[in-house]
């Protein structure tokens, strides 16, 4: 995680708090979280890591690899908040954003309004060319035509512009032509060229893809920008690089070229922590669960690489039962971790309605005024003042005391709000919204496992976020999972993951195929040898450690492709048992296979992953040291009644420090406050603690 002299740094930026975690030269870890500030959260983010610097004994000079996320980018698209844009496409085109999909998240509702497309049908502009599906000219780029368009744009104030043309993805000559024209003659305008971003079949996917791009790149530039600046000014210069949403890290210069790859960054250090740590703990096959303020989020591990996905959504609504109305949103062809999100987190709203029916999520109490137990105001109850009146949580011990809690305001808005409506006392009020809660959260891993062709059952769950390790026995227990694990600084969990994240590149590029075409090896090393041609211009091919391409694959006539292995450990082209795995994927996914289809391979990718800059056993021992050093015994014999519901009822729960955990397992009930969460191990489970510092928590027969 370091090496030499220099610290490394992962930082996670949040809505309202950005936390940091540090390693120092010698393996000491440092953790901070910091208010972003409301004007210029760059300032006080430096000033984190000043504090960090100063608190290790270290120059400003030593501060070595700096890793990146924040939910900047996803919040300007969400919340519409961003730069004039403009698109070019061909002409016949134009309306690509406004006709989306076929697609209704909502079945039977037709009152449902599809989302205003980023860039107004008014900027959408037409150039005369047609390139052919097969790469063909069909009809010359018009340059007299594209100036016109361009003195549009540009009179309209467009600071930003996607070109998409139709079949670039087989022949960029044209997009190129008029990136070129921009670039000479518009060189304030910031260009975003799909097949660069995006070089995909799929009109509108590759549409929307670029656009989004556009949307956020003059947004990205000048965050990177002031925050690099700021580093400087205070004598900070660090390799900077930026999570991808994939799982890797790129150096922030690429970032910001191609920010719509960072968009969902976050979740994707979650899950990169997490498998690194469950192959230290020998837990090839893991399920996570990532709980927030307002939602929780579900990925599976398997063979120790996370499930990735090559499509995905910005600004997804969130439905009434907590799950995602995919095809809501803004689709994205990107790489991915394939995550599933629902909408229940520590600030997650409960309510009754008319009818009498109890729904906790999507909507939730924010930072502020947060929830009602915060004492800023907020008077509706939330999944957070539930755990507070079940005993769940201390009232004084959340981000090490630094938020004192007031029960008696939990209390009031349960019993306003849900208890008095149902007719029951507050105490089964509470119950009844974390059970709910339990329930929306287990849809959540249902998402990524059942519905994917995947038994629960034969995975860990490792839980991560603020409120992941006080629910995870029980939404195990739903699930009939038997081994639950906890890691240290679960709720710092994303920024902990940015210093496990190698830096790597996706690269793609759209095809047809047949796989029984007697030449087809020759074609697939042909599109293989022009991506090795790109990543050797951009990146070099110093520091590789691991070369993997795939393919996307479908049979004749499917719409959908499922992405499969084409070559082996080393990066070597081999075909000859891509029908098998193709075959062996849809039988587990859509619970069928058909032998006697054709199959077509749709697009080649390949991924270039580089290698840290320490060893495996470097890493894992600097994990175990940070276990070491937060988690120490506490010496104190205390208790504290915890309600578990109707089977157990009120027990008193031992109150222990990790440090406290040994490898002889200790039943439940029992609770765990630490700074940045809270463990929760129910009477019909068992906590230990590894030699790796992680708490295990086991069902009990």
């Amino acid at each position: 995680m370091t090496t030499g002299e220099a610290a490394s740094f992962g930082i996670d930026t949040g809505g309202t708090l950005t936390d940091i975690v540090a390693v120092a030269p010698g393996g000491k870890i440092y953790i901070k979280k910091v208010d972003n500030g409301a004007s210029d959260p760059t300032h006080n983010i430096v000033s984190g890591v000043t504090k960090v610097l100063s608190e290790a004994g270290l120059r400003e000079e030593q501060a070595g690899r700096l890793v990146h996320c924040t939910t900047l980018l996803g919040n300007a698209v969400i919340q519409r908040v961003g730069p004039v844009c403009g698109l070019i496409t061909t002409r016949g085109f134009r309306d690509v954003l406004e006709l989306r999909r076929q697609r209704n998240p909502v079945l039977y509702d037709v009152f449902w309004k599809k989302p205003p497309p980023l860039i107004p049908r008014s900027l959408c502009v037409e150039v005369t060319e047609r390139v052919g599906a097969d790469g063909s000219i069909v009809t010359p780029l018009d340059l007299a035509d594209a100036r016109k368009a361009l003195r549009k744009l540009k009179a309209a104030g467009v600071e930003s512009v996607a070109i998409c043309l139709i079949n670039s993805c087989v022949n960029a000559t044209h997009e190129m032509q008029l990136a070129d024209l921009i670039r000479a003659e518009y060189p304030d305008m910031d260009v975003s060229i799909s097949s660069q971003i995006s070089p995909e079949w799929g009109e509108y996917e590759r549409t929307s893809t670029s656009v989004t791009n556009a949307f956020v790149k003059p947004i990205f530039r000048r965050y990177i920008g002031a925050f690099q600046r700021k580093l400087e000014d205070n004598q900070v210069r660090p390799s900077l690089f930026i999570m991808q949403s994939a799982g890797g890290v790129v150096p922030a210069s690429m970032a910001t070229e191609l920010p719509v790859q960072c968009l969902d960054s976050g979740p994707a250090a979650t899950v990169i922590a997490a498998s690194r740590i469950g192959s230290f703990l020998g837990i090839r096959n893991a399920v996570t669960l990532e709980i927030g303020g307002t939602t929780a989020k579900s990925t599976i591990i398997e063979d120790g690489e996370p499930r990735r996905a090559h499509e995905s959504e910005i600004a997804t609504p969130i439905g009434s039962d907590g799950r995602s109305l995919r095809g809501g949103g803004y689709a994205l062809r990107i790489p991915v971790i394939d995550l599933a999100e629902v909408g229940a987190g520590g600030g997650s709203i409960a309510a009754v309605d008319v009818g009498g029916s109890l729904s906790v999520g999507p909507e939730g109490a924010g930072a502020f005024p947060g929830p009602a137990c915060y004492g800023r105001g907020g008077t509706r109850p939330t999944l957070t003042d539930a755990n507070l009146v079940l005993g769940c949580l201390s009232s004084d011990f959340l981000l090490g005391g630094t938020i004192k809690l007031r029960p008696e305001l939990a209390s009031k808005a349960l019993e306003e709000h849900v208890a008095r409506p149902l007719g029951i006392p507050v105490l089964e009020a509470a119950y009844a919204v974390r059970t709910l809660a339990n329930a929306v959260m287990a849809r959540a891993i249902r998402a990524v496992t059942t519905e994917r062709g995947r038994d629960a059952r034969r995975f860990a769950l490792l839980a991560a976020g603020g409120g992941g390790p006080g629910h995870a026995a029980e939404v195990a227990r739903q699930l009939d999972i038997a081994t639950v694990v906890i890691p240290p600084l679960a709720g710092l969990f994303s920024a902990l993951g940015l210093l496990w994240s190698p830096p790597e590149q996706h690269y793609s590029q759209a095809c047809r195929i047949a796989l029984a075409d007697p030449d087809s090896q020759h074609q697939v090393a042909s599109i293989l040898s022009d991506l090795q041609g790109r990543i050797r211009e951009s990146v070099g091919s110093s520091d590789v450690d691991r070369l993997m391409v795939f393919a996307d694959v479908h049979y004749v006539g499917q719409f959908h492709d499922l992405t499969v292995p084409v070559s082996d450990r080393d990066g070597q082209l081999d075909l000859s048992g891509v029908r098998a795995a193709f075959e062996a994927e849809h039988e587990r996914t859509y619970g069928y296979a058909s032998p006697e289809e054709e199959v077509e391979l749709r697009a080649i990718r390949v991924v270039l992953r580089h290698k840290l800059d320490a060893s495996g056993d470097q890493r894992a021992e600097a994990f175990r040291q940070l276990a070491a050093s937060l988690y120490v015994a506490t010496a104190k014999n205390e208790s504290r009644e915890v309600y578990f519901g109707p089977k157990f009822g009120a027990l008193r729960a031992q109150v222990l420090s990790r440090g406290d955990l040994t490898e002889a397992p200790l039943s439940g009930p029992l609770v765990i406050p630490e700074y940045d969460t809270t463990i929760i191990v129910p009477p019909d489970f068992s906590a230990h603690r590894d030699t790796s510092g992680c708490v295990i928590l086991k069902r009990i027969a």
